[in-house]
């Protein structure tokens, strides 16, 4: 099993993040695939995905060299599902006390999704192993390095409109990784199997936070 503090080498290792939202069950495994070849490592299903759970066991199947977490985790019983599901880290779209409380528990990170500074403060002294600022996009990489003035021990994901040509970006004003969604698995390219395509968006983003 790996650690808490494992994954969190993982990410300020890696520092991207691929999330996974609403993928049919059957093609999961060859999205997988293709992302791992690009050299992704850190995988986020979200739980409003249809068979999210096994999804979960299917891309954990996969390979013991990447990391696979549960995104869009609500309240305690949807981490609970993700636990039992064998997700290795739980991302939130909100703070939700008792989330981290059920990662705690477990053992697993938690990175709960925050706005503003009494968000991202509350998150972290709950316990949260870092925090999702979100929409990063709309808000954009000067609010996260203004966020940092005060806050410049909480580490922070960028995720939300975030992707090859601006997560560098992120990165720069202070954010130790993104989470990058609809630009690494983009509808047209799932609708017509374009793993390939999936791949090079992968290397792409890599280079870019690299």
């Amino acid at each position: 099993m790996r650690t808490l503090h494992q994954i969190l080498h993982e990410v300020q290792k890696h520092r991207l993040i691929g999330i996974l939202r609403k993928l049919p069950v059957d093609r999961v495994e060859e999205v997988g695939k293709a992302l791992f070849a690009g050299g992704l490592r850190l995988v986020e299903v979200t739980l409003d995905s249809p068979g999210a759970q096994e999804m979960i066991e299917r891309l954990r199947a996969l390979s013991d060299k990447w990391y696979v977490g549960t995104g869009t985790v609500l309240d305690e019983a949807s981490a609970r599902c993700a636990v039992l599901a064998g997700a290795q880290f739980l991302v939130t779209p909100t703070v939700s006390l008792d989330v981290i409380r059920t990662g705690s528990r477990y053992g697993l990170a938690v990175i709960t999704g925050a706005m503003t500074p009494s968000e991202i403060l509350t998150a972290y002294e709950a316990g949260s192993a870092m925090v999702k600022v979100f929409p990063a996009g709309s808000l954009g990489p000067a609010y996260i390095k203004q966020v940092r003035g005060p806050l410049s021990y909480v580490p922070l994901v960028a995720v939300g409109g975030v992707n090859a040509a601006n997560a560098r970006k992120f990165l720069e004003a202070g954010c130790v990784a993104v989470g990058v969604g609809s630009s690494l698995v983009t509808a047209a390219d799932l609708a017509s199997g374009s793993f390939d395509a999936m791949r090079e968006n992968v290397s792409q983003l890599v280079a870019a936070v690299s």
